[in-house]
């Protein structure tokens, strides 16, 4: 079976985005928690930047699937409490993770449906 470095990357992102939204929820489970520090979740760049390599072929067309999203803590200035969670910003982050994923998927549902053709001649 031949690799197919569009579907990994693909799934990365999913899995990244995922990673995302599970973070995104808990900084707004926690927005009133004092002390509690949001957390930030990237995954962008390490993924551009495995794609890159293996089209450069700096890295084997597995890059992509090793690929991990990184969760941080945010060291944004806190309120009186110790909490820096921002419901505004949590909130449009959230809308901007929820169509990102709906895209990525849509754009897996695509591959998938393009190999279907293929396979089935119609």
């Amino acid at each position: 079976m031949a690799y197919d470095i569009t579907s990994a990357a693909l799934h990365s992102a999913l899995r990244g985005l995922s990673t995302r939204r599970n973070v995104q929820a808990q900084n707004i489970a926690n927005v009133d928690t004092p002390g509690y520090l949001a957390g930030r979740v990237s995954f962008e760049d390490t993924l551009a930047g495995a794609l890159d390599d293996v089209r450069r072929g700096r890295a084997g067309r597995d890059a992509t699937a090793a690929v991990r999203p990184e969760m941080q803590t945010s060291i944004e200035a806190t309120r009186l409490n110790g909490n820096n969670v921002n419901l505004d910003d949590e909130i449009v982050s959230n809308t901007e993770t929820e169509l990102a994923y709906s895209t990525v998927l849509e754009a897996l549902n695509a591959k998938f449906r393009l190999l279907r053709t293929s396979i089935n001649g119609r």
